[in-house]
């Protein structure tokens, strides 16, 4: 582009207080009016330098990328965009509203083999001068003449009336006789109520090679269809279809008209070119060049749960850009597949570890479970799993596992999806890892008289021996002794009514105050002592136990660091938290902390 044709253009956005900064094609595209003052020749020359000067057919807000389109139908979603590199893509972040999305792919459009839908809207009105016209027209013939095997090209002509002139099915020589046909003489231009058919068309398409769709809408801008679909309406339409629109302006025309048509473009994820006459043959097929350079991401939702309203999709860069589109969540790929019991193992003298093919709900009923072993049935009393991980549950029986085989069945529980499907099935376990009780040999009992008698007679003597030593000594001496010269104190210990911890450790014990808090019962006060570890658990062995199911045997340890008391999870089936959030390693505990094992919940004081 020649400096002097940008300092027209700028003079001219200066004077009217827009800067259109994504107006492209070409040299030309920047040209304005021809007369410019010396004032406004300086002011613009000292706005150029201000400015980075793009290189033909860029924009200057996709230099800090965009997002030009996104395709939902959960679970997947595709986003299409400029001013991005895929290696900036795979380190991205992308959220379709708060839910977080994984990436499945990405890499540049061209690379993709995808086809571009094309939704053409040519204004046929009297305003459109025939030199336009006729260079559009063959613009139009030269892009379905570049189609690709998976393009497709709708061409809608709007006037007076909105009519479909190719449906998509054409072939370039049909093409031809349908451009023959179309005249620029009506009278009024129904430019929204264009853009709302075409997008009605658009949403109606369906299929892989439609999912990237564009609308290009020729024309001068003016919408004087008064009453009709306005520029709000028409801009919703676009948004339920995810549809961008890229408006071609003719130069020819009010500055108001190209300032609002090229708004219109933008906030649809589109773009605003104006073009002079000799420019209009390759106006459609530089688009489809430039959309083959864009990049792409696909993404995969955990669900296909639709919330059948508007959200906004945002992509979070590594280098702190946070880039947005709103969409509509409305689409979804039917979930044809069943759920079903994966695996079950053995978690404990009385559970049973089963897990899911998918995510469920239903699992916190015991009543949706149904256990049999040889052919008779055995209950179910508790129901323990990881709200954040539906994927797995873990079943407490009324009685102890025994070796054999254990038929499983579930009801009432469907897979999180559109259809919520019914779990099918059922599960054979085996369990073998019970040992076997070890056969008890009785003995002959042996014949020990003798030497009870040879017993009995030394105690005696030795009584005797006693009784005449110590017989004569006076009241007074049967006190206890104290050794002449002896350091140490000899203290009796009375085993019979004393059992003692000893600790060796030569510290003083912390005491804790514990609340206890069961669903269902009032909170308990106790008190621990902790010297250097508590083990809690279910088991009986553990400094600190309970009768609670959902427990694992060795729950959970606390141990003295210094003045600090410190908290560990001992791998335990239904994990440890600490005031609601999971430990995964030791942590530090504070006074006021509340610990959740099993079904109780500990509040710790000291």
């Amino acid at each position: 582009m020649g400096r002097g044709r940008r300092k027209k253009i700028l003079s001219v956005l200066l004077s009217s207080g827009l800067l259109l900064a994504s107006m492209t094609g070409g040299e030309d595209a920047w040209a304005a009016s021809p007369v410019l003052s010396q004032s406004e020749t300086a002011a613009a020359a000292q706005t150029e330098a201000a400015l980075p000067v793009p290189s033909e057919g860029s924009v200057l807000e996709g230099a800090q990328g965009r997002i030009e389109q996104v395709y939902v139908n959960l679970p997947e979603a595709v986003m299409y965009g400029s001013g991005i590199n895929t290696d900036e893509l795979s380190g991205a972040e992308a959220y379709l509203a708060q839910e977080k999305l994984s990436l499945v792919k990405t890499g540049t459009f061209a690379e993709l083999e995808e086809g571009i839908c094309y939704y053409v809207l040519l204004d046929i009105s009297g305003s459109i001068p025939d030199r336009y016209f006729a260079k559009v027209k063959e613009g139009i013939q030269n892009l379905q003449n570049s189609l690709g095997e998976k393009d497709k090209l709708i061409l809608c002509a709007f006037g007076e009336e909105v009519t479909l002139a190719a449906d998509g099915n054409q072939t370039p020589e049909s093409m031809a006789g349908i451009l023959a046909g179309l005249d620029n003489n009506d009278q009024k231009t129904l430019l929204f109520e264009g853009i709302d058919r075409a997008a009605a068309l658009a949403s109606g398409a369906e299929g892989e090679e439609c999912r990237r769709k564009v609308l290009a809408v020729i024309s001068d801008g003016e919408d004087i269809a008064v009453g009709k679909k306005m520029a709000a309406e028409a801009q919703e339409t676009l948004k339920e279809t995810g549809l961008p629109a890229y408006a071609f302006c003719i130069r020819d025309t009010a500055t108001v008209n190209i300032n609002s048509f090229g708004e219109f473009a933008r906030t649809s994820g589109g773009d605003m070119i104006t073009f002079q006459p000799d420019e209009g043959a390759q106006i459609l097929t530089d688009l489809a060049a430039r959309l083959h350079q864009d990049v792409y991401a696909e993404y995969k939702a955990d669900t296909n749960i639709v919330t059948n309203q508007e959200e906004t999709f945002s992509l979070r860069l590594a280098d702190g850009r946070v880039l947005t589109r709103d969409v509509m969540n409305v689409y979804w790929i039917p979930d044809e597949e069943a759920p079903y019991l994966l695996s079950g193992t053995m978690a404990g003298d009385r559970q049973i570890k089963l897990t899911f093919s998918e995510a469920v709900t239903g699992l916190e009923a015991a009543a949706n479970y149904q256990v049999s072993f040889g052919g008779e049935p055995v209950g179910v009393t508790g129901v323990a799993y990881d709200k954040e991980d539906e994927t797995s549950v873990v079943l407490t029986l009324a009685e102890p596992l025994a070796n054999g085989n254990y038929e499983i069945r579930c009801s009432n529980i469907v897979d999180v999806s559109m259809e919520k499907n019914s779990i099918e099935g059922s599960l054979d376990m085996a369990v073998t890892e019970i040992p076997e009780p070890e056969e008890v040999v009785e003995e002959e009992p042996a014949d020990y008289t003798g030497v009870l008698f040879l017993v009995f007679a030394a105690v005696a003597a030795l009584a005797v021996v006693l009784a005449v030593k110590f017989g004569k000594k006076k009241p007074e001496e049967k006190a206890k002794e104290i050794p002449e010269g002896g350091d140490h104190s000899v203290v009796a210990l009375n085993s019979a009514d004393s059992r003692q911890h000893i600790s060796m450790d030569s510290r003083t014990p912390v005491i804790i105050q514990a609340v206890i808090l069961v669903k269902g019962k009032n909170p308990a006060k106790t008190r621990w002592e902790l010297n250097r570890s508590l083990i809690v658990g279910r088991a009986s062995i553990c400094d600190i136990f309970f009768d609670d199911a959902q427990m694992s045997r060795q729950h959970f340890c606390l141990e003295r660091e210094g003045d600090s008391i410190l908290i560990s999870d001992l791998e335990s089936t239904n994990g440890t938290s600490v005031n609601g959030i999971a430990i995964k390693k030791r942590r530090q505990l504070k006074p006021g902390d509340t610990i959740e094992a099993g079904s109780v919940k500990i509040t710790v004081r000291w």
